[in-house]
Order: C-alpha cells, then sequence, then structure tokens
C-alpha cells in the first residue's frame, strides 16, 4: 500500500529565487582561487589572492557545482598566456572567468540562453575582463570566430554528444577538448563518441558520480 497518488501545482515569481538562494552561497576556495559572491566585501586578509567574483542569478555556475570544478582544474592543465579558449554553454560565465584571470589569451563564451548571456556578461565586467573575454549568444558553437586551442563544454551527455562531430574543425594548436556534465552513467556513451570522431582520450576524472573528460583532437 503506497497510499494516495497526488500532484499539488504551485507557481512562484523568478524574484523569490534570486533572492532567497542567496543566504546558501558563501565565499569557498577552488584549491588556491578564492570565489566571492558579488554581495559579499573581500576581507582584507584576503585582498592579495586570486579572486573570482560571481553572481549567476538564474544562470548555471556558482562553482560549487562537481562539475564546475572538475573543469576549473583540468583548464588549469592546458592553460598557457597564449591559449584561445571557446566555453560553450558558459552559463554564469564562470568558467571563462577563471580562465581569464589564470591568464588565457582569450575566451570566447558562449550560452543558448540569453539569461545565461546576460549574467555571463555582467559577471566578466564584474571581474573587468572585457578586453580578454567575449559573451555572446550562440547555438553550441554557430556564433565561434576562427578556431582555438582549447574548447570547454560543461552542459550534459547528449549535448556534447551532439558537439562532438563539428569539434574538431574549431580546434588548432594543441587541440584540447573538455567536456562534463556528464553523469557517470553516460560516461561510455560520450568516450565512445569523441574516439568516432577522432580524439583521443587523455583524462578521465570522476567526482561525486560526475566525469570530466580531456581529449587530444586527433583528425
Amino acid at each position: 500500500e503506497i497510499g494516495e497518488g497526488s500532484v499539488t501545482v504551485s507557481e512562484t515569481e523568478d524574484i523569490d529565487w534570486i533572492n532567497n538562494w542567496k543566504q546558501y552561497f558563501h565565499q569557498f576556495y577552488i584549491d588556491d582561487l578564492l570565489v566571492i559572491p558579488s554581495w559579499e566585501t573581500v576581507m582584507p586578509e584576503d585582498a592579495d589572492k586570486k579572486i573570482l567574483h560571481i553572481d549567476p542569478g538564474t544562470a548555471f555556475g556558482t562553482g560549487m557545482h562537481e562539475t564546475t570544478q572538475l573543469c576549473i582544474r583540468q583548464i588549469r592543465k592546458y592553460l598557457t598566456s597564449e591559449t584561445e579558449i571557446l566555453d560553450v554553454g558558459t552559463g554564469s560565465g564562470i568558467l571563462a572567468i577563471q580562465a581569464g584571470l589564470l591568464g588565457a589569451g582569450s575566451v570566447q563564451a558562449m550560452d543558448y540562453d540569453t539569461v545565461a548571456v546576460s549574467a555571463a556578461t555582467d559577471n566578466v565586467a564584474l571581474n573587468h575582463l572585457q578586453e580578454r573575454v567575449s559573451v555572446c549568444q550562440s547555438d553550441l558553437l554557430a556564433q565561434a570566430q576562427g578556431q582555438a586551442d582549447l574548447l570547454v563544454a560543461n552542459i550534459i551527455a547528449d549535448i556534447i554528444i551532439r558537439l562532438t562531430p563539428e569539434a574538431g574543425k574549431y580546434l588548432k594548436g594543441p587541440k584540447i577538448f573538455i567536456s562534463s556534465g556528464i553523469i557517470d552513467t553516460r560516461k561510455d556513451d560520450v568516450l565512445k563518441a569523441l574516439t568516432q570522431h577522432g580524439f583521443s582520450i587523455i583524462e578521465v576524472r570522476e567526482n561525486a558520480g560526475w566525469v570530466a573528460i580531456a581529449a587530444r583532437y586527433e583528425g
């Protein structure tokens, strides 16, 4: 006996979420990177640290999710001052901003969602990276300008699989594709798609049931 099956529906304004969730998001570290919500003050003892200011609003990307942290650590491995990056599905822009703070040559941040584009644009300005990081609305790589050394996609497995056949033509130089947002039960599907479309797998990292894959384009 499982009891009565009932469905209750209610509606709430976005503004409730925008305001209420902030009480649970406070500054924290990802290795040596200090992530600080825009509504918190930088303490004097933190002034000399590498700081990333963020206000995601309703876009994805506070930096606390396992997939974001997996990507941040992967990006650091392949980043130089010459690296040009494409960040697909940028959300709040946190990965693009982190790459800019770490000295990437340039970053193109793209998202299909206009709410995310607005949030990312604001967050890039909040971190004074407008000259290094650009933001635009794009269906995956449709609006990408030229080629890059590093492609990052922290989305979901199905979208990464859809992106993979065309990813190689947007890459030059080291030709690295970092993909994440992959639940562990879909890992093999993404690995198969990558190898079928000219990528060799460099590294697979997992955390709390989530997977990030670094692959090099050999095509």
